[in-house]
């Protein structure tokens, strides 16, 4: 029977041996080379690559290594090893999406292995230990831990790393499951294509290996570049679907004193305030209802980010199997999940004004501009309102800038009181703010306007020793003839200039 062997960098081999003691690699064995990158001379590769392949017995080599690498040099040579290949030396370890984020960012990318022997790699770079800071801050501006739980207390290390060379940290918890996939996935698909030749060569089921292993390395490398909780979640129901053949796939998160469904495979996202409870159970991954419900709680760096509940599935008596498949996709979801949250949260931070929580100006004409479409596409009403809050300079000057924004957030407050959801409120800078109306005619816009400027102008703020408050306001409405949101835009700011020379206090309509 021919022998798999897997040929990989020896900065990775802490994370490829950890791997090898569980159940599914039994029929591979592992040969590491030296980090080419550090080491020097190089001319020793051909003798160790000749060691890799004259072992006794046979055996089919596979060396994953990244197309950069200095030891395809010598692989012209070796036509009987197959090279499992990819962009990046950590992408054995990570999703490429993964790594692009972080290369964005000038970090520099750390692994368990490479941590537990960092002082070695500075002394191969062969730099002075006090020129270590400068060479890193040329192309650095971060370190980033790629964290796979292969060495105990890399936290240590990492800040002793950082220390060198004067760099701040970063950690993604990435754990085993994703290189675990991809390695076996690599392997069983190319001998999979090459089933005319390997076919007598082992003893174990290819097709129900490959099956498991490409099917779910394939779905969660797509899971990794998804930028949505939504996304995320649908694409697992998806794999969970092929796999267990449920009939709902569900996802709940942490809310209040319980839980809350935020996804349902038969409704879709289903955000609600009502506050639920899952099963209590000690274990991360389990079953219940004799097997027909499958649960898994999802964390992300020791935080619980959720529990996804596989519901009512076609074999219930496998479910013992079924669960250590569900380990292997956990890590991989809870890091795809708070990936997801992080991109949501920073895409509200980008179109939010930090200071009232309304749209910021990108905000605004992001969402504007979909309704700007439909109104004007629909032949529906459409109205726009530009204002402007009189005496704000006047306010920061007298009692300073912190009353001044006290002011903003109360006007916001009444803004928001006196329109509705569907309505796109924004602020644009300084005292000036911008409100949307779709499916509103002057008529009923006008009319809101003007409610909001009574509101405003009772105002009794302490803290302004009874300075009054007012509102300008400059409307405007969508023609036949209105070319874009911006033109509406404008019309209203012309609006307003004559609400402002009017006197103040007052609305304007072109």
């Amino acid at each position: 029977m021919k022998k798999i062997v897997v040929v990989a960098c020896s900065n990775f081999q802490q994370e490829m041996l950890e791997i090898s003691t569980r159940e599914e690699f039994q029929a591979l064995s592992f040969y590491f080379y030296p980090a080419l990158c550090e080491v020097s001379p190089r001319s020793g590769m051909r003798e160790i690559l000749n060691d890799v392949l004259s072992s006794s017995g046979e055996k089919l080599h596979f060396l994953f290594a990244p197309r950069s690498c200095p030891i395809l040099e010598h692989l012209r040579e070796r036509p009987e090893i197959t090279h499992i290949a990819y962009d990046f030396c950590q992408e054995l370890l990570a999703p490429k999406v993964i790594l692009q984020q972080q290369i964005k960012r000038n970090s520099y990318l750390v692994t368990d292995g490479w941590l537990s022997q960092w002082r070695e790699h500075l002394r191969n770079w062969g730099f002075d230990p006090s020129k270590n800071s400068s060479f890193m801050s040329e192309f650095s501006t971060l370190i980033v831990h790629l964290k796979t739980g292969v060495i105990e207390n890399p936290e240590r290390e990492l800040a002793d790393f950082a220390k060198a060379v004067k760099l701040p940290t970063d950690v993604i918890d990435i754990g085993l499951d994703y290189v675990k996939n991809f390695v076996l996935a690599s392997v069983y698909d190319t001998i999979a294509r090459k089933m005319g030749l390997f076919e007598e060569a082992f003893d174990f089921d290819l097709h129900r290996q490959i099956a498991n292993y490409a099917m779910i390395n394939e779905v969660l490398m797509e899971i990794a570049s998804l930028n949505s909780k939504n996304e995320v979640l649908e694409k697992i129901s998806t794999l969970a679907e092929m796999l267990f053949a449920p009939e709902e796939v569900l996802f709940f998160e942490k809310f209040r004193d319980g839980w809350r469904e935020i996804y349902s495979s038969a409704r879709g996202s289903t955000i609600t305030e009502e506050v639920l409870q899952i099963p209590e159970n000690p274990e991360d991954i389990f079953s219940l209802e004799c097997g027909r419900d499958l649960w898994m709680k999802v964390r992300h760096d020791d935080k619980l980010l959720g529990a996804l509940k596989i519901s009512k599935i076609a074999f219930p008596e496998y479910s013992d199997r079924y669960l250590p498949v569900l380990g292997n996709i956990r890590s991989v979801l809870g890091l795809s999940l708070s990936n997801a949250e992080l991109l949501e949260e920073l895409k509200t931070i980008s179109l939010t004004d930090p200071l009232t929580g309304i749209y910021n100006r990108r905000g605004f004409f992001d969402k504007a501009k979909a309704e700007f479409l439909k109104a004007s596409r629909g032949n529906k009403s459409l109205s726009l309102a530009v204002c402007d809050l009189d005496n704000l300079k006047a306010i920061n000057d007298s009692f300073g800038h912190e009353v001044g924004d006290l002011v903003l957030k109360e006007v916001t407050s009444i803004v928001r009181d006196n329109i509705r959801e569907s309505d796109v409120f924004g602020r644009f800078g300084g005292d000036e703010f911008i409100i949307l109306f779709p499916g509103c005619d002057s008529k009923a816009a006008l009319e809101v306007l003007d409610r909001i400027r009574v509101v405003v102008g009772k105002i009794k703020e302490p803290l302004l020793n009874g300075q009054e408050l007012s509102l300008s306001f400059g409307l405007t409405t969508i023609r036949e003839d209105t070319g874009s949101l911006e033109e509406l835009v404008s019309l209203a700011d012309r609006a307003l200039y004559e609400a402002k020379n009017s006197g103040r206090n007052a609305i304007k309509f072109i």
